[in-house]
């Protein structure tokens, strides 16, 4: 990004805390612009602005709990079909 003075970047996706961006390689926080979309001021100058997205370890605790609990479901299933 070039930018001649300070300015706003308004990134066209909903401020989710998994989101997360970097200016210059330094995390810089976001803010809930116009519709909650997310928005990051620039301050003047060339810069490479990054955006990324990853899950948070209680997410994904809570997608291995997910997966687990179906597994056992089929296993305890199984064991019934098998049982009759």
């Amino acid at each position: 990004v070039s930018a001649s003075q300070r300015s706003r970047i308004l990134f066209k996706v909903h401020d989710y805390p998994d989101w997360r961006v970097t200016i210059d390689d330094a995390r810089v926080q976001t803010a809930n612009g116009p519709g909650m979309l997310m928005e990051v001021m620039v301050p003047k100058g060339d810069h490479v602005v990054r955006f990324s997205y990853g899950l948070r370890a209680l997410d994904i605790a809570c997608y291995l709990v997910t997966v687990v609990s179906l597994l056992l479901l089929v296993v305890l299933w199984r064991d019934a079909k098998n049982e009759q």
